[in-house]
Parts: C-alpha cells; structure tokens; sequence
C-alpha cells in the first residue's frame, strides 16, 4: 500500500509539472529582466509590494473556505440576465483614425483609436480567463472578435499577468500585428517565451513615462493589486496606464483596489478625458 500511494504521488507530481510547464503558463524574468525587476523600489523579499499593506484574504477566511462556499452556496435568483444583451460590433479595421474612439470589448479589454495609434489593451479572445477552457467562461455579447478582426495594432498593453488580462492564444495570434507591446516590470518574460522579439517588447516600472512617438506618452502609474500565473505571486508588476496625447488623457486603472495612488494620480495629472 505504501509502494502504491508513493507511486501515484510521484505520479501526481509528474502530471502537475507537465501542466506548469506548458507554454501558456509563460516564463519567471530571468538574466538582465530579473536584474531590472530586482533594482525596482517596489520589489522587496523576492516580490513585487502594493505601496500599502495588502492582505490577501480578510481576517477570519481561507481559500479553500471561500472556495467551497463557491461551490456549495445556492446562487442568487436571476444571476444572469433573462435574455440577451443587445450589443454592436463595429469593423474595427474600417475605423477612421483621425478620430479618438473607445470600444468597450468586454471585461478589461478595450480598442482604441487615441492620437491616430491604434491601441489594444488586455486582449481575451479566447472565450474563456482561465488556464483551461472549462473555467471563467466570458460572458455572451463579450466575445464578438477574434485577432483576425484586428487592424495593425501600434501599441497593445496589459496592465498585468492574471488570465484575464494576458491571454496565451489571443497574445500569440496577436504577434505578427502588434508593433509594440508595452507592460510592466518582468511581464515580458512571457511574452518571450511565446516568440515576442525582444525590440517589440517594453516594460517598465511605476511612474514611469514612455514617450512612444510625437502624439502618445503612456505613462506606467501604480495600482493595488498581485500577479502571477500559477501558485507563484508577485513575481511581475502589475500597474495601471495614463495614455496621454496633445489633446487626451485617459487613466486605465487596470485592476487596482483604492489606495493613496488614485489621489496621488489626481494629483500629478490635471484632471482626464476619460477614466
């Protein structure tokens, strides 16, 4: 009995190693990425900090409390809506550029035309935010468009590496469109990985300013959040963006509880067009 529990544990370990290694769970900073994630003033004790203290978990929970009652609670009546939600799907590839336009393309996905750029921001066109296709399956009405639907992207942004912001096969089908993309500290170590050349890569730290050409800065700003792929946090930077142009601010906060940085960005920036 003792050989035969030793010998699926050691089985179970095998599996569980072939599943991390795959290539969407994407890549630690290793070499000179490494180097810049550790001589950034936000990493400390081997990860990235919130600029205040953060706790996972309220006092009195636990993970696996919280996701047994996710399992065994009875769900709330009319959760979902009882018919579809009219939605529009515009040609993206047959909008003017000389007009700045936001779409709303479900979740924390957006496209937008700022400055005559094109940009995409955390892209899921996958059907689903998850590691595999059974899990958080996207919502009907948020699913219109695939990479193939895109025009040439200037610039695609994402704000950090959780599943539904950084999607393997969306990034991946992504590439051959995207001139730069543009993340925080450490994130393009995935983006290597999947085939991503190191000049169409740029990463930077909180407070941060990128001026990418005469019409657009973006500016990599806090927020208060974790990151990470599998069992392992913290090891990239998560942030928000400040996309800045002559006549345009935008803040895409990315995904950030409320913390000292949203005063302190009302206070660096005089006011925006759009949050």
């Amino acid at each position: 009995m003792l050989l035969i529990l030793c010998l699926v544990a050691i089985a179970v370990a095998i599996g569980a190693y072939a599943v991390f290694k795959q290539q969407k769970f994407g890549a630690y900073p290793e070499g000179e990425r490494l180097a810049r994630v550790e001589a950034s003033p936000h990493y400390r004790d081997g990860e990235f900090q919130n600029t205040v203290p953060t706790p996972m978990l309220v006092e009195g929970q636990s993970s696996i409390g919280i996701m047994l009652g996710n399992l065994f609670s009875r769900s709330p009546e009319r959760l979902r809506p009882e018919q579809a939600l009219p939605v529009e799907r515009p040609d993206l590839k047959a909008l003017d550029t000389d007009k700045d336009v936001l779409i709303w393309l479900g979740h924390s996905s957006y496209f937008m035309v700022l400055g005559g750029k094109r940009i995409l921001v955390d892209p899921v066109f996958s059907g689903y935010g998850a590691p595999f296709s059974m899990f958080n399956k996207i919502f009907p009405g948020t699913d219109l468009y695939t990479a193939d639907d895109m025009p040439p992207i200037d610039y695609l942004l994402i704000t950090h590496d959780h599943w539904d912001h950084l999607d393997y096969p969306t990034a991946t089908d992504l590439l051959p469109k995207v001139g730069k993309a543009v993340m925080p500290l450490g994130v393009g170590a995935h983006f290597e990985r999947w085939g991503y050349p190191q000049e169409k890569i740029l990463e930077a730290d909180w407070n941060s300013a990128l001026r990418l050409d005469d019409m657009l800065t973006v500016h990599v700003v806090p927020a208060r959040h974790y990151s990470g792929r599998s069992f392992t946090r913290n090891k990239t930077l998560w942030a928000g963006f400040v996309l800045e142009t002559p006549e345009t601010r935008v803040l895409l906060s990315g995904d950030t509880g409320y913390g000292p940085h949203i005063n302190e960005l009302a206070a660096k920036f005089d006011g925006f067009d759009l949050a």
